[in-house]
């Protein structure tokens, strides 16, 4: 059978722009006979990608999608929990069972029920046997933050529906406009299958509240446990005194005391807290904690001494429940299962594979030289044959703006306290949101989150009225834009350990990812540096780590780009650095947003960039500050890079200001000697600062020369002083090319 028509591709491709239209996608395809599977994960709106591998596979596979968003770099195969990053849908997969006639009957009346009723399904499917159910969020949510609770939800709306249990957040569903091919087993229940087809859709879209209000999510139903060992550990474990502990530094002294000395002998329960050995994971921490169980058994550890350090140890944490998902039950069960001493021999040892390095006795970490909780485990180094590169496309480089800020990476951004960085970054932003200029220079529309210390929510609220004036734009205009004013509140994202040592992660730093990845931002704006790095700016490796780890981790997680602005050192202020020479070298681009040279007042700016990996250095705009916005006047850019056509040249500006002063000054005595004490240079900047106060005194210098060299300046007689001795002044003998006229140069503006 072989059905792919266009309308199908069609239907496909405008169900997945209902359900997210600028998120990531995620395609499987299955064999009907064998099961052989096919995964596929795309990029926002790579619409035409998704048609070209949906066209071949319809009637040849059957077909669905990822109800929600898989992270940046998902793997193209099935996903697991861990590869979901935002939760887009909650929903109900319902399936006929019984008698096939009354089954169906029942069904339809669900269906009808679902449809019409109080809480109606953003999107009805018909899978071909069944029927999908789909409440669309009206915004993503992180999963981080998020999973369970759409679990939880999903069970709920499952249970009232009379759905199957089919509610995990890495659950995927039939695919629109494709076919519902049997397998032999369906074959041979009478399962015939046929078109999978959207019948209902609509525009309403659901918050969590109002979801929870009309059913309350639920857990699983508890089980009585029938495992002795089990049982045994839930009458030995107090779960709240677990719980009270939080991290490693608050467990009781004694048994960090024994943990060490436990570790010194054994290199297989050191290697599962620092992560090296590394169970296989999907996302639950089970297997982490597993293993460590059974090492903690063999040392003579209690079911509470483990269920204490397992919840000080975010290893082994449940992805999308942290904490909270280290119940009773499953602690008990952990230990009830491989740490008691009747379970010791179990499957849980076998990952060790007789493989944990021996214990070094040197270590700089909090436990014997232990990674600090929270940090990744160690990963195999991922080498790169070129020769795989023969024959494949090159990706093309990717700017959020043109020759100034690179696609996903971190870009810093320093300026002197007052200057206006914060209005040039929040400016950024609400540009990107709009898909508008930033400065007159090519900028990359994008979805953009702004992290605010220093300026309360009415100055946001004023700044940006001035920003959507200055675009002329509204604020409807700024749905891609999300701001938060974190005045007077703990923003550190990277903090030292407690007793120093260590750099950490922090949990502000897991919630803005969180919901940086719900959002589905492509940019994070963090103002400033001071207010989000604990540790020291002059510290070459704490800097660096900070770079690369906390904001190029954030870059990372939303697949995107992060820019962090920071004020320059006192050693710093001609250059545009801070303290140690990493926070230059760590960023790939840095920019310097300062007053002209000389100038330490007014409102011209200049924005250089003055480091960038991937393009040529040096480019910069000339800014003027009216009416609470920057407007640009004026760029010079580097040999190889691009400048947009609406921005005058810097030179071109300079030369017609120069000329418009000149004109000005017909019977004004100067000189183009530069030792003169009439030099035109000098002159014109003190008779006309209104003209020339962008420019500062090298760059009127320069374009007097210039138009000396060009034969459009010349020395002209205007008069005669003491002992008839000529005096002369400056005229301009043909039009310039860029036009004295002020109407036609926005540095008069």
């Amino acid at each position: 059978m072989n059905m792919h028509h266009p309308s199908g591709v069609q239907e496909a491709i405008a169900f997945l722009k209902l359900i997210d239209p600028i998120g990531r996608h995620h395609l499987d395809a299955f064999h009907p006979e064998t099961n052989a599977t096919e995964g596929r994960t795309f990029e926002p709106e790579a619409w035409d990608e998704i048609a070209d591998w949906i066209r071949p596979r319809i009637g040849q596979r059957n077909l669905y999608f990822s109800v929600n968003e898989p992270k940046p770099g998902a793997p193209h195969k099935k996903l697991t929990k861990a590869d979901i990053v935002a939760i887009r849908c909650v929903f109900v997969d319902a399936d006929p069972h019984g008698d096939r006639d009354t089954a169906r009957l029942e069904l339809a009346r669900r269906a009808e029920e679902v449809e019409n009723g109080p809480l109606p399904a953003t999107v009805s499917i018909d899978s071909g046997n069944g029927q999908q159910w789909f409440w669309k969020l009206g915004e993503k949510i992180g999963a981080l933050t998020g999973g369970q609770w759409a679990e939880d939800q999903s069970r709920t709306l499952g249970r009232l529906f009379k759905g199957d249990a089919v509610q995990n957040i890495d659950r995927i569903m039939r695919l629109p406009g494709t076919v519902n091919l049997p397998t032999p087993k369906k074959l041979a229940k009478g399962l015939m299958g046929g078109m999978v087809r959207v019948t209902h859709s609509r525009g309403v879209t659901y918050t969590p509240e109002t979801l929870a209000a009309y059913c309350a999510p639920t857990g699983p139903l508890e089980r009585k446990e029938t495992d002795a060992a089990v049982r045994t550990a839930m009458d030995d474990i107090d779960v709240d005194e677990a719980h009270s502990h939080g991290d490693f530094d608050a467990l009781p002294d004694p048994l960090k005391a024994r943990l060490v000395t436990a570790g010194a002998r054994d290199g297989r329960l050191r290697g599962i807290l620092d992560g090296t050995i590394d169970p296989p994971d999907d996302g639950s921490g089970s297997a982490w904690r597993a293993v460590l169980a059974a090492a903690m058994a063999r040392h003579g550890f209690s079911a509470q001494d483990y269920a204490n350090v397992v919840c000080a140890w975010p290893l082994g944490y449940p992805q999308h429940s942290g904490l909270d998902g280290l119940t009773l039950r499953v602690l008990s069960r952990d230990w009830g299962r491989c740490g008691a001493p009747a379970s010791q021999d179990t499957t849980a040892e076998r990952w060790f594979d007789g493989g944990a390095a021996p214990f070094s006795g040197e270590g700089g970490g909090l436990l014997f030289g232990i990674s600090e909780p929270g940090q990744s485990r160690q990963e195999q180094i991922a080498w790169i044959d070129p020769t795989t590169w023969e024959g494949r496309a090159v990706v093309q480089r990717e700017w959020e703006v043109d020759n100034l800020i690179p696609r996903r990476e971190v870009t810093l951004l320093y300026g002197d306290g007052g200057i206006g960085k914060t209005l040039a970054a929040h400016q950024y932003a609400t540009c990107a949101a709009a898909g508008v200029p930033w400065f007159g220079q090519n900028t990359r529309k994008a979805r953009v989150m702004c992290f605010f210390c220093e300026d309360d929510a009415d100055e946001l609220h004023r700044r940006q009225v001035d920003i959507n004036r200055s675009l002329g734009i509204e604020f409807g205009d700024l749905s891609d834009l999300r701001l938060v004013s974190r005045k007077h509140q703990d923003n550190f994202l990277m903090t030292l350990g407690r007793h120093g040592g260590e750099l950490r992660l922090t949990e502000v730093w897991r919630q803005l990812l969180a919901d940086a990845q719900g959002f589905g931002a492509d940019v994070i704006i963090l103002d400033t540096i001071a207010d989000i790095f604990g540790g020291s700016e002059i510290d070459r490796v704490q800097v660096n780590y900070f770079v690369k780890t906390c904001l190029g981790g954030l870059a990372q997680g939303i697949g995107g780009s992060v820019m962090a602005l920071g004020h320059p050192s006192q050693s710093g202020k001609i250059e545009g650095t801070s303290g140690s020479t990493a926070w230059n070298n760590a960023a790939r681009s840095r920019l310097f947003l300062r007053y002209p040279k000389g100038v330490d007042r007014g409102d011209i700016r200049e924005l250089e960039a003055k480091k960038l990996n991937y393009g040529p250095r040096g480019s910069l705009l000339k800014l003027r500050w009216k009416r609470g916005a920057f407007e640009v006047i004026g760029a010079r850019m580097p040999a190889g890079a691009t400048i947009s056509v609406e921005v005058p040249r810097i030179d071109d500006t300079a030369e017609a200001a120069v000329a418009a002063a000149i004109m000005a000054s017909p019977d004004e005595r100067m000189s183009l000697a530069r030792n003169s004490k009439y030099y035109a240079a000098t002159v014109l900047r003190q008779r006309h600062p209104d003209l020339l106060e962008a420019l500062t005194h090298n760059e009127v210098q320069e374009a007097v020369e210039r138009l000396r060299q060009s034969g459009q300046l010349q020395e002209t007689m205007i008069g005669r002083g003491e002992k008839s001795r000529s005096i002369k002044g400056l005229r301009i003998l043909e039009a310039l090319k860029v036009g004295h006229d002020r109407e036609h140069s926005s540095i008069f503006s």
